[in-house]
């Protein structure tokens, strides 16, 4: 823990709602930390490039020298190696950009907890890291029809890239808390306030 205040990780299957929930978080007073921006920045990153291409070639770079992301989800998701070899780039420079992040946000008095959003924060093993770990549970119909309109992901598709994380209740079952986001917004916005009450009451006590 950074400081006094609660690093609370999210976890979720895909489209299971993560980043909704950070935003109520954020609204009630948290500092969230977006794993996606993280991770467009440290394609971005000169070292990165530099150590993807070294891996890959030029095979998986645009025209105009940035990473192909597309190129480079069709290789790992295909390839268990290759995803291995991007995580041991991408998650190093990860961990480091989320902590200067972190030190900076510690000095703000009016935060009342830091928000880690990670996609594989069980297999990164960030879950360590944190104070508590919260599960956004959501059926597994409901999140189909939303990444078919967000991202036209087949069910499919979903499943190939499940298959690369660790079960859903490997992950429920490790959680300190689990908000169902199966209802309307209101309904999980109550259940995220309960819950976020309870995660700070120690540091307001």
């Amino acid at each position: 823990m950074i400081s006094l205040r609660p690093v609370i990780g999210l976890g979720g299957g895909i489209g299971s709602g993560k980043s909704r929930v950070a935003r109520i978080l954020t609204d009630l007073g948290a500092a969230w930390i977006n794993a996606d921006d993280l991770a467009r920045e440290a394609f971005l990153a000169d070292d990165v490039k530099n150590a993807i291409r070294s891996l890959w070639g030029e095979q998986v770079f645009l025209p105009d020298g940035q990473v192909d992301r597309r190129a480079i989800a069709a290789r790992v998701f295909a390839s268990r190696s290759d995803l291995r070899r991007l995580e041991m780039v991408i998650h190093p420079w990860i961990a480091r950009r989320r902590a200067r992040i972190f030190t900076t946000l510690a000095q703000r008095q009016d935060l009342m907890a830091f928000v880690a959003d990670s996609p594989l924060l069980f297999e990164a093993n960030l879950d360590a890291e944190c104070d508590f770990v919260l599960f956004v549970d959501c059926r597994l119909d409901i999140r189909v029809q939303r990444l078919a309109a967000s991202r036209g992901w087949s069910p499919q598709e979903l499943a190939r890239r499940e298959a690369r994380q660790l079960p859903l209740d490997f992950k429920r079952d490790r959680a300190d808390y689990v908000v169902n986001n199966n209802s309307d917004a209101d309904t999980l916005a109550r259940e995220v306030r309960d819950v976020f009450a309870r995660m700070i009451r120690p540091v307001c006590a």
